[in-house]
């Protein structure tokens, strides 16, 4: 190397070394090393880097010898260590909002829209013309939300459970297993559909509304 570029190396190494030393006494930035995993998988991929560099150094540059001081490496070091955490805590801040977004949001607006039982208590009749209308337009999932609460309405007029607003599909379930146990398997497994389908986004077809239409209609002679 000639003195020209030694010269000018150690200005730019100087200028850098400044530059950072504000920032860090600014930003206090240095804070004692600890031993984690995350410190060191920080270490890890820093020292990787670093020899990476010489090797380019060493490939394409072999008359010029790389230097670095070590008290220069260490804030830079501290530095990098700060970013890669803000990037990772800003990573993760993305990865929960992208999945709120896409995933819960989504669901929450799905289920505001489905029937409710406690709205249909007085109306089971029109329960019956929504779920024939729909079995017409081949809208066979639609159909089976609407069946499921008109079994429910069913289980409530015969006092086999009693339909309130707080109330989850499973809380009927272990009052029909109380009050009429001949049904829980058959409930079970139509609560299980019904949550597939109206939940989970499995699309129901004309046998599967056959199938439980023909339950509903059994429920009803009893």
């Amino acid at each position: 190397m000639d003195s020209g570029g030694a010269e000018l190396t150690m200005i730019d190494e100087q200028i850098i070394r400044d530059n950072l030393n504000k920032i860090l006494s600014s930003r206090e930035f240095v804070q004692p090393s600890s031993e984690n995993p995350f410190s060191n998988a920080i270490d890890g991929l820093l020292e990787s880097i670093w020899e990476w560099i010489k090797q380019l150094f060493r490939r394409y540059l072999p008359e010029r010898s790389l230097h670095i001081d070590p008290s220069f490496n260490n804030e830079l070091v501290s530095v990098l260590k700060v970013i890669l955490g803000a990037a990772g805590v800003f990573l993760v801040f993305l990865i929960i909002r992208l999945v709120i977004k896409r995933v819960y949001m989504p669901a929450k607006r799905k289920r505001s829209k489905l029937p409710n039982v406690i709205d249909y208590v007085e109306r089971a009749d029109e329960v019956l013309e929504k779920i024939q209308a729909l079995i017409e337009q081949k809208e066979y999932t639609a159909a089976l939300c609407f069946l499921f609460i008109a079994v429910l309405l069913e289980f409530n007029k015969k006092r086999i459970i009693k339909v309130e607003k707080w109330k989850t599909n499973r809380v009927y379930i272990r009052e029909i297993k109380q009050n009429a146990s001949e049904f829980l398997v058959q409930i079970s497994e139509f609560s299980t559909i019904f949550n597939r389908c109206c939940y989970g986004g499995r699309v129901a077809d004309e046998t599967v509304i056959n199938t439980w239409f023909e339950f509903f209609l059994k429920l009803r002679e009893i």
